[in-house]
């Protein structure tokens, strides 16, 4: 049987198999990297746009 490993959610708990939990905790670092990457985005453009209003 595939290990499986519990993740608790705001609304209860699920079991995913070691692959799934990989997968999720993947994908949330991606997204989290994508996130920060935005983020830098919107302060340039912010800085930017101060100095082209000053």
């Amino acid at each position: 049987m595939a290990e499986t490993k519990p993740v608790r959610f705001h609304d209860g708990l699920v079991t995913l198999s070691a692959e799934d939990y990989l997968a999720v905790h993947e994908e949330n670092f991606r997204l989290r990297q994508r996130n920060l990457e935005l983020q830098t985005a919107l302060e340039s453009i912010k800085g930017l746009s101060e100095r082209v209003l000053t």
